[in-house]
């Protein structure tokens, strides 16, 4: 129970912290066993990252290598509550590459 609630409140204060203007990851995009707390983790650490690539300034290589060091960097430090690098990093490829896909398809024309 005490752990439950000290995630909600982690959730939460994590979620009122973060940009209005930072590309949501997806949670369609995310593996079926990644939590809500792991998804927001990943938005807070790389947010900057996946904006880019929605604006199309980043490719999916480039991004989900940067996204990958930026999240290895966190876990070794502690900052991501216990979540492991499997997890995070897999959502992170998912959300990369389903924006860099939607950027993609919706600029397929501008030629």
């Amino acid at each position: 129970m005490k752990k439950s609630i000290i995630s909600m409140l982690l959730v939460s204060a994590v979620t009122l912290s973060t940009t209005a203007f930072a590309a949501a990851i997806p949670r369609e995009t995310a593996p079926q066993n990644a939590t809500e707390e792991q998804i927001v983790i990943v938005e807070n650490i790389i947010g900057d990252i996946l904006d880019e690539v929605a604006a199309g300034n980043l490719g999916f290589t480039e991004a989900a290598g940067y996204a990958n060091a930026r999240v290895r960097k966190a876990v070794i430090a502690g900052e991501t509550n216990g979540n492991g690098y499997t997890i995070l990093a897999a959502i992170i490829r998912n959300a990369v590459l389903d924006l860099r896909c939607t950027y993609l398809r919706n600029h397929e024309n501008d030629k």
